[in-house]
């Protein structure tokens, strides 16, 4: 089966259990002889962004059409039989769903 794991990871500073399933998770999958990739955002690479890059995330948090049309294409192009989401917050947004 092909299953694709979309997560937006908390920051570095602040260890997440979320974090840490989404690990197991893929892990235990990939173990279990399935085919796994993931959609993923970082929040720690907020902190890298540009000025007015970093300015615009608390705008694109309610929907992030930029990241929902690379999620489309990316469904298009690995056909996976399962999508699994996690955190959407805030890089993904709820456009991901």
């Amino acid at each position: 089966m092909k299953v694709l794991v979309v997560h937006n990871r908390y920051r570095s500073e602040q260890p997440s259990g979320e974090n840490n399933v989404v690990d197991a998770e893929v892990t235990l999958l990939d173990e279990g002889g399935h085919q796994v990739s993931l959609f993923e955002r970082r929040s720690d690479d907020i902190a890298a962004m540009p000025l007015p890059r970093k300015a615009a995330v608390p705008l694109m948090v309610p929907w992030n059409p930029a990241v929902r049309k690379e999620l489309a294409a990316r469904l298009r192009a690995s056909r996976p039989d399962v999508v699994h989401i996690h955190n959407t917050f805030p890089l993904l947004s709820p456009s991901v769903v």
